[in-house]
């Protein structure tokens, strides 16, 4: 029973990265969600399996619409969130 409970509540988001859709869990960071995708983005800090503060601001992301520029290792994607720029761009 908890099983399939916890199979409903998994969902997942889509948002554009670098010009593409991008789905993934809910729960994924943007730095995971790009990984999972062939999209590589600077870092030092992360480490898989480590808690994300996104500290060293190495991978920075901008996010339109939004003010200030993301941690992509610490940021979780939100529906329709558009990141249109890589990395090696900013």
């Amino acid at each position: 029973m908890h099983q399939t409970n916890a199979l409903l509540k998994t969902s997942t988001v889509s948002f554009v990265l670098n010009g593409e859709t991008v789905v993934s869990p809910a729960d994924q960071t943007i730095l995971q969600a790009a990984e999972q995708h062939g999209v590589e983005i600077p870092r030092l800090c992360y480490m898989e399996g480590m808690r994300p503060d996104g500290n060293c601001r190495t991978c920075m992301v901008e996010i339109k619409g939004e003010r200030v520029l993301a941690p992509s290792s610490a940021a979780i994607p939100r529906k329709g969130w558009r990141s249109p720029a890589t990395a090696r761009e900013l």
